[in-house]
């Protein structure tokens, strides 16, 4: 694992804190640092949702066919009768009405 050195500056009551905290773990300044900056960031990572997108980001594009699929009647009824064609049953689509 290769190490960078980072240098930061801390006031001496949170240097004090610090200190003491690496005595009493019996570590370094350093690894407790480390330690906290990583429970730092994993727990700021596990707070954030994912997005719907972020969810199926990895279908987008999967399927070929008109954009509007799912708002245009005559591409429903097409898409329908390949189903009907192939001995399946369509997916029950109720559209809102405007």
């Amino acid at each position: 694992m290769i190490v960078k050195t980072v240098t930061c500056k801390l006031p001496e009551s949170l240097d004090a804190q610090l200190e003491a905290a690496a005595r009493e773990e019996g570590v370094s300044k350093s690894q407790v640092l480390r330690q906290a900056l990583e429970d730092r960031i994993k727990r700021n990572r596990s707070k954030k949702s994912p997005r719907a997108f972020d969810l199926v980001k990895d279908l987008c594009g999967s399927i070929k066919g008109p954009a509007d699929l799912l708002t245009n009647p005559r591409y429903m009824d097409r898409h329908f009768r390949i189903y009907r064609k192939h001995g399946r049953q369509p997916i029950s689509v109720s559209m809102p009405q405007e």
